[in-house]
């Protein structure tokens, strides 16, 4: 089953990288903007509008949003497919680390040792590693947290 949400983008939203619900409105959603948000989920990782084609369905370069503000997007939410998310800058992701957002969207690998306190919210499980600035395969979650206290 294809689990993907259909929203509309409140902000640029680039591809592949993790998306969270835009405040006090239905069906919004903007770019994940840290590790504290809940995540809904993981944007596709195609764009609405790359050298003049109605939906580019193939990965696109870093650069071309997927979705501009007002547009519609969708989302790969819990139980979703296999999808892509792009690794945090400075960091490496191994496989099976739980993944949660940098202010970029990016994926970065929870570290439970040095998290600080509070609420972090799991986006992705990592299927396999990678370096800063490259995509990664993962498996999406959606409001699924782990507070340290």
């Amino acid at each position: 089953m294809d689990n993907t949400l259909s929203r509309i983008a409140y902000g640029t939203i680039n591809p592949m990288r993790f998306v969270q619900d835009a405040p006090g409105i239905v069906n919004g959603a903007l770019q994940c903007s840290g590790p504290d948000v809940p995540i809904v989920g993981i944007m596709v990782e195609a764009t609405n509008a790359m050298m003049g084609t109605a939906v580019q369905t193939n990965l696109v370069p870093q650069g071309y949003p997927a979705a501009a503000s007002g547009q519609g997007c969708r989302i790969y939410g819990e139980n979703g497919p296999e999808t892509m998310v792009i690794v945090g800058s400075g960091v490496t992701v191994v496989p099976n680390q739980l993944l949660v957002s940098d202010a970029s969207g990016n994926a970065v690998g929870l570290d439970i040792a040095s998290a600080s306190a509070g609420v972090k919210w799991i986006g992705a499980r990592a299927i396999e590693g990678g370096d800063a600035g490259n995509p990664i395969r993962c498996q999406p979650f959606s409001y699924r947290s782990y507070t340290k206290p």
